[in-house]
């Protein structure tokens, strides 16, 4: 998927409620990929906390201040639907909050292919990554 995903321009992403551990070691790691180009949301002062733990320069990205989780989503939402993102990457929030809102007609967001959720995992030791679609 990574051989595939490189050989393609890199899409701009939304990562929602991004000021935690794991979804910052994620958009890092896609960033060093040249997959994404992220525009973080969420408390900037975590963001921007756990970027510096990661040793990351995140002053070329946006980063859209928001410090109440559930507000992330509408906002995110809003950004793709205006074409402003391409993909909607969930980071420290609960799956039907932003599925709640990514699902709104207000959006557009919904055309006529099937909208899928997945969810990707990398288990130690092994070389195949677990990937489980629509799993909340």
């Amino acid at each position: 998927m990574l051989k595939v995903a490189k050989n393609k321009k890199n899409v701009t992403a939304g990562i929602v409620n991004a000021g935690k551990p794991l979804p910052m070691h994620s958009a890092m790691e896609a960033v060093k990929e040249n997959l994404i180009t992220p525009i973080f949301i969420g408390d900037k002062n975590e963001i921007k906390k756990y970027a510096e733990q990661l040793k990351w320069d995140i002053s070329k990205y946006e980063i859209i201040n928001e410090s109440v989780e559930n507000s992330t989503a509408p906002i995110a939402a809003k950004l793709a639907s205006e074409g402003k993102i391409r993909i909607i990457v969930k980071g420290h929030i609960h799956t039907d909050v932003l599925m709640k809102e990514v699902l709104k007609r207000e959006y557009n967001l919904l055309g006529k292919k099937r909208l899928s959720h997945i969810w990707h995992m990398t288990v130690d030791k092994t070389s195949s990554p677990l990937i489980i679609t629509d799993g909340a």
